[in-house]
């Protein structure tokens, strides 16, 4: 499994602008993510659809309550060592690049 640890990914567009944590573990041979955005208050809903491991790369699709109508928000995640260059294809936003570095946890 790649990627496992917690990452930290600071994000700027018009849904949200703050620091958005991501811990990716596994659980029972699958990957599992627990998203947190400190500071904030409100509901994190988010359904994870599909996930594809390739090379050192994650790509998968998700539903979250910050995209109206629950279109599914298509992602990206390249590892190399403790950082991480994402792609997310959202829905009324187009395409975000971000880039994360590993906060916590560990893995390949």
């Amino acid at each position: 499994m790649i990627g496992l640890g917690t990452w930290a990914f600071e994000l700027n567009t018009p849904v949200f602008k703050g620091t958005l944590h991501l811990t990716i573990s596994e659980k029972n041979g699958q990957y599992d993510f627990k998203p947190e955005l400190p500071g904030y208050n409100g509901p994190l809903e988010y359904e994870v659809l599909s996930v594809k491991e390739e090379g050192n790369t994650l790509s998968g699709e998700l539903t979250t309550s910050f995209i109206p109508m629950k279109k599914p928000v298509k992602l990206a995640m390249t590892f190399a060592g403790d950082r991480c260059a994402a792609i997310a294809r959202v829905p009324l936003l187009g395409k975000v690049n971000v880039q994360g570095k590993r906060i916590g946890g560990g893995g390949r």
